[in-house]
């Protein structure tokens, strides 16, 4: 018996004959040959064709982690397929209705509609939009394929890293920062402990990031192309200026790379008092 799995251009096929590759379906024809017909996710048009009450709702709170989610939703132009909800705290933590579907009580939270469960976690849902609506690839690198070129890999394989790597590794290092600095006097603060923290940042985030930017060529992290990873790791950058610690953007590379991307318009409107 044939098992299929479908998802929006990652699919699955369990069978002895035949496979999915990167939204086709493959039937081995002999070891070294395979012929291919393209599929389509089962609910991907379902999804883009419900009304607004029912099509995938963002709930956000502003310069909360979801303004990672809102801004790519906002740079790819598809605020009419994606709803947002802005709420506020109390909402987040005491709704009964919210709470029962989003336990965790943390945000970015995407509802799908359409009896589908919801999403969480900032990385998988930019993934996810990114499949559903960025088919054209203006804010991604396609999957892989086989036959793929080695460069085709590498930009492929660099540009999940860094879809995560704000979420995760850069946003666990700036919080800590934040938390010891903003609204906290100058003269109350932890300084032996924020150069601590802030060493770390340099370590875990900035080298980090400095290395991609020079062998990318720029300006942006992949290079001449601005993409979703760029919206990504622009909520920590902007987390790290709110900090009010000098050394955490200043590298020059960094600077000037922040400078430019804090002069988007999307930026801006997300991020302005």
């Amino acid at each position: 018996m044939n098992v299929a799995f479908v998802f929006p251009r990652i699919s699955f096929l369990w069978t002895g004959t035949s496979s999915l590759v990167a939204g086709q379906r493959c039937v081995l024809r002999q070891p070294s040959s395979r012929s291919c017909t393209a599929l389509s996710p089962p609910w991907s048009s379902s999804l883009e064709s419900l009304p607004a009450s029912e099509s995938p709702r963002l709930y956000h709170i502003k310069f909360y982690s979801s303004s990672r989610v809102l801004g790519l939703i906002e740079e790819l132009g598809i605020k009419d397929k994606v709803n947002t909800r802005v709420i506020d705290a109390a909402k987040l933590r005491l709704d009964p209705e919210l709470t029962q579907r989003n336990p965790t009580k943390r945000l970015p939270y995407l509802e799908l509609g359409d009896g589908l469960d919801g999403v969480i976690e900032s990385g998988a849902i930019i993934q996810f939009l990114l499949e559903m609506y960025d088919t054209n690839h203006t804010l991604s690198f396609p999957p892989l394929t086989a036959g793929d070129s080695k460069d085709q890999v590498r930009k492929r394989a660099q540009f999940l890293q860094f879809l995560y790597f704000g979420p995760s590794t850069a946003y666990h290092t700036i919080m800590p920062i934040f938390f010891q600095t903003f609204g906290v006097p100058h003269d109350k603060r932890n300084q032996a402990e924020i150069q601590r923290l802030a060493g770390d940042w340099d370590r875990l985030v900035v080298g980090v990031l400095v290395k991609q930017l020079k062998e990318s060529g720029g300006p942006y992290l992949m290079g001449p192309k601005f993409t979703a990873v760029d919206i990504a790791i622009s909520f920590d950058l902007m987390t790290a200026s709110f900090t009010g610690v000098p050394s955490l953007l200043a590298d020059p590379l960094l600077a000037e790379y922040f400078k430019l991307i804090s002069s988007r318009e999307v930026f801006k409107n997300l991020y302005s008092p």
